[in-house]
C-alpha cells in the first residue's frame, strides 16, 4: 500500500510484524482497526502482520499482535472463517490483558485449539508465540 510507512518490530514464524499508522490506513480502508494480516485485508502484503501504533505504546500493541497471531494460525491451520477465528482471538487477547502471563496463556491456547499436537509440539508452539509477544517493542 503506497504512502504507508511501516516500522519493522519483529520477525516471527508467522511473518514480519510492522507498526503502522492506522489513521493513514483508514483514509483509504475505513474498516482497518488495530491490526491485520493478508487473510483479512487484501492490501497487506504476503506474510506481513500490521499492528497499529497506539498511544500506550508496545504494551498495548502486544495485545493486538497476540490477537493477529491467533487469527492467522486458526485461519491457516484449521481453515476457520474470519469471524470464528476473530472471536477466539478476542478471548486470548482478554486473557492476556487480565493475566500478563503469556507462556501459560499461549500454551493453553495451543492445547485447546490444536489438541492432536504432541506435548513437545504444543510447548514449542506456545513458546514461539510467547517469545514473539514478549519481544515486540
Amino acid at each position: 500500500m503506497r504512502g504507508i510507512s511501516k516500522s519493522l518490530r519483529i520477525r516471527s514464524v508467522l511473518g514480519n510484524v510492522y507498526r503502522v499508522d492506522g489513521n493513514k490506513i483508514r483514509k483509504k480502508h475505513t474498516d482497518f482497526i488495530g491490526g491485520g494480516h493478508k487473510a483479512v485485508y487484501s492490501f497487506i502484503p504476503g506474510k506481513e502482520v500490521w499492528v497499529e501504533k497506539m498511544a500506550a505504546g508496545a504494551i498495548e500493541e502486544r495485545y493486538l499482535l497476540a490477537h493477529e497471531m491467533t487469527e492467522i494460525l486458526l485461519m491457516k491451520v484449521h481453515k476457520w472463517k474470519y469471524d470464528r477465528a476473530h472471536n477466539a482471538a478476542n478471548k486470548i487477547e482478554k486473557k492476556l490483558r487480565k493475566s500478563g502471563c503469556p507462556d501459560a496463556i499461549f500454551l493453553a491456547y495451543v492445547k485447546r485449539y490444536f489438541p492432536r499436537a504432541s506435548a513437545a509440539t504444543a510447548t514449542a508452539t506456545g513458546a514461539l508465540l510467547a517469545k514473539a509477544y514478549r519481544s515486540y517493542r
